[in-house]
């Protein structure tokens, strides 16, 4: 089979096409032959933050596609079945090995390339907007990088929550969509005085939850604006302290392979089956192209998520 290796040198991280072994699968494992893999925001902080990279890791976390065998011990899954599956490394290749816990069937009608997008980014959000002093009607809300996937699902849950929200962009080009999924304040990062855009938007008040997405996070700046007792949610979360609001990463509220995480994400893919949620996908690349799309990931302003075909 081929796969995409990580390797990289002189401080930069590459994606390499190369041919690779059909992975192996334990009694617990279902091989998905892979139809889309998506690029996501948890692939590039491992892949940017890990202290090295490791030639020979197959990269990725998500894949739709087709169950080409079983394990002994499988039981929810048989050959043929169209499933969605997450498991840390292994995503980018044409064949991907996941342990049944974190495999789900996909809906009727579903589109594959929004089904690789699910799991991880809507446990994360869900979480994120509903853990600890969930959010409720009234509240406001801001979203730094709201065009990524993991930022559209969290301003649809909000939205739908009845909280006021407001979203920072780099890519201002899509304000119509986004306000059709509930945006009540769009902000160009780089047309915009953030922190005067964000107090007219809270009417001088600040956000009760700050949710900074993507690799441009902005704790410094966007910290200030969030009211007593209120809400930060970052993957960088670990690296800050805060003592007037709760700071709290982005991520889902249990492991991936919990039951209450599964019923979750199997909810979800029923309501982008729907049509309920929508989750864009901007561009899809060959897999052959993986390294052109993990440039085009890390320009930013993408809207919605990155996909590859193998």
């Amino acid at each position: 089979m081929n796969a995409v290796f990580q390797h990289g040198g002189n401080g930069r991280i590459a994606l390499r096409y190369a041919a690779a072994p059909r992975p192996a699968i334990a009694a617990d494992t279902v091989l998905i032959r892979v139809e889309l893999a998506a690029l996501e925001c948890v692939d590039i902080h491992q892949m940017v933050t890990l202290p090295a990279p490791v030639p020979s890791a197959i990269p990725g976390c998500q894949a739709a596609g087709t169950v080409e065998a079983t394990g002994s011990a499988v039981t929810r899954f048989a050959v043929g079945d169209r499933v969605v599956g997450h498991h840390p490394g292994g995503a980018f290749a044409e064949f991907f090995a996941v342990p049944e816990a974190t495999v789900w069937h996909l809906p009727e009608g579903i589109d594959p390339a929004f089904a690789a997008a699910v799991p991880h980014a809507f446990a994360s959000a869900h979480a994120t907007l509903f853990g600890k002093n969930g959010v409720t009607p009234g509240q406001t809300v801001l979203i730094n990088g709201v065009t990524s996937a993991t930022g559209l699902i969290v301003l649809q849950l909000a939205a739908r929550a009845g909280a006021r929200v407001s979203g920072i962009a780099t890519n201002t080009s899509h304000r119509s969509d986004l306000g059709d999924f509930g945006l009540s304040r769009l902000i160009d990062k780089w047309d915009e005085d953030v922190i005067a855009a964000c107090l007219d938007a809270t009417q001088g008040h600040g956000f009760d939850i700050i949710v900074d997405t993507g690799l441009d996070a902005d704790y410094a700046t966007l910290s200030r604006l969030v009211v007593n007792g209120g809400r930060y949610a970052s993957f960088h979360a670990s690296d800050h302290q805060a003592t007037r609001f709760d700071l709290l990463p982005i991520a889902p509220a249990a492991p991936m392979d919990d039951p209450s995480i599964h019923g979750l994400i199997d909810e979800a893919l029923l309501r982008v089956a729907r049509g309920e949620l929508q989750i864009p996908v901007e561009y899809e690349f060959a897999l052959c192209e993986a390294d052109e799309a993990w440039s085009f990931m890390m320009r930013g302003g993408v809207y919605g998520r990155v996909v590859m075909r193998p």
